[in-house]
């Protein structure tokens, strides 16, 4: 930031409505505004559209530089500049409220996290001279909320009022608390599924000890077998 006696000035980039209106200032104070509001220049005023188009030329950024030298006067750069920010405006209105509409929550945000994603996408809106209601933001917030929050979402289209259709009211009472009983849902699903996991881990167990016993207990006969052919085989056992 650089400043223009006591004003401070940013290089001009998208931040054309605070930058024309301190370089307004600016020329003003040193007694060149008039040659941007003039019709024409005339012998009497052709330096002070020097002065004032070089000034320009210094407060904005490289990319807008020859754009501000290619004009043939102060106020013809000073028109350019401002239709290069009107296009752009467009487009970044049009961007921003695509983003709005197609607003979804992302698998690792929380409630908290996501509402002020939105918030913030209305404000850049309407930083960009969009008007965005209170009412098109809470809609867009319900309508990206994930499938578990479809009935909840139902209950408020059916049942709020306009005036209820507020961040604040719809954010604490309704979104957070949802979020909590879906969080201790899931705790206790997966407390559940982890205690079903250990009794099928101890009935393993317990299958292959009963197992184990069992070949155990059939062995000592499978032993006296062996020995009896044996002796048998030697002439040693008479039957």
């Amino acid at each position: 930031m650089t400043k223009l006696s006591s004003i401070e000035l940013e290089p001009l980039d998208d931040n054309w409505p605070i930058w024309s209106t301190r370089m307004e200032f600016a020329l003003d104070r040193k007694g060149l505004w008039d040659v941007i509001t003039a019709e024409r220049i005339t012998e009497e005023n052709a330096e002070k559209d020097r002065k004032a188009k070089a000034l320009i030329g210094q407060y904005v950024k490289d990319h807008l530089l020859f754009t501000v030298k290619r004009a043939a006067s102060a106020r013809e750069a000073w028109e350019a500049l401002k239709e290069l920010y009107v296009q752009r405006s467009v487009a970044r209105k049009q961007e921003l409220r695509i983003k709005l509409t197609n607003l979804r929550m992302l698998p690792e945000e929380d409630i908290a996290r996501y509402v002020g994603r939105a918030q913030q996408l209305s404000a850049d809106l309407q930083a960009s001279g969009a008007e965005v209601k209170e009412l098109e933001l809470v809609q867009s917030i319900l309508a990206g909320l994930p499938k578990e929050y479809e009935t909840l979402v139902q209950m408020i289209v059916d049942f709020a009022t306009d005036g209820d259709m507020t961040v604040l009211k719809v954010m604490p009472s309704k979104l957070l608390n949802a979020e909590q009983r879906f969080a201790r849902g899931k705790r206790e699903d997966a407390t559940a599924m982890a205690a079903n996991q250990r009794v099928y881990k101890r009935d393993a167990r317990q299958r292959s000890m009963r197992h184990d016993n069992k070949e155990s207990l059939s062995q000592p006969s499978q032993v006296r077998c062996w020995i009896k052919s044996g002796l048998l085989t030697l002439g040693l056992l008479h039957i």
